[in-house]
């Protein structure tokens, strides 16, 4: 198993020490850790698995600064990072324009429907889905947020309970 495709490892116990069994690799095109207790300490780790498109640091115990130092040593993959909280809608391609929202969601359970377009987070004006993933990358599972929708002509304030990604 010298080559994967695809590896997500989601509220698994490892340490950062761990995660050295991946440098075998020959190459790893996506690499997801989400909810794991990894910290500071795996970025020196990270920056050496053979990573080549993506890789997605969710709800860990890695600071923001950790994540820089580690973006800044990787110019290959595209990087994502955030606390961990989860809406559960993607785009349909038009600015922030809610495309769908998963079922028994975050977003479905605080009232968010298919064509609305946020129009802030926590008082944060967002105008594209790259920033409601900046916004949202802040908050952690758990944390009630308020979200301000357009739905037609309506403007709607919505308490939202951020959830962990499935």
């Amino acid at each position: 198993m010298k080559r994967l495709s695809k590896l997500k490892l989601k509220n698994v116990r490892l340490q950062a020490e761990d995660l050295e069994l991946l440098t075998e690799l020959d190459k790893l095109d996506h690499l997801g850790l989400l909810y794991m207790e990894i910290d500071d300490r795996a970025v020196e780790i990270l920056k050496n698995l053979p990573v080549t498109t993506s890789m997605k640091i969710q709800g860990t115990k890695i600071t923001r600064e950790g994540f820089e130092k580690l973006q800044a040593e990787l110019d290959g993959p595209r990087m994502q990072f955030g606390l961990g909280g989860f809406l559960g809608i993607s785009s349909n391609g038009f600015g922030p324009q809610v495309g769908e929202v998963e079922p028994d969601s975050a977003a479905e359970k605080a009232g968010i429907q298919p064509n609305d377009y946020l129009q802030s987070i926590q008082g944060t004006k967002v105008t594209s889905f790259t920033e409601i993933r900046a916004e949202l990358s802040k908050y952690m599972a758990g944390d009630e947020i308020s979200i301000k929708v357009r739905r037609y002509t309506e403007e709607l304030d919505l308490s939202v309970v951020l959830q962990e990604e499935k």
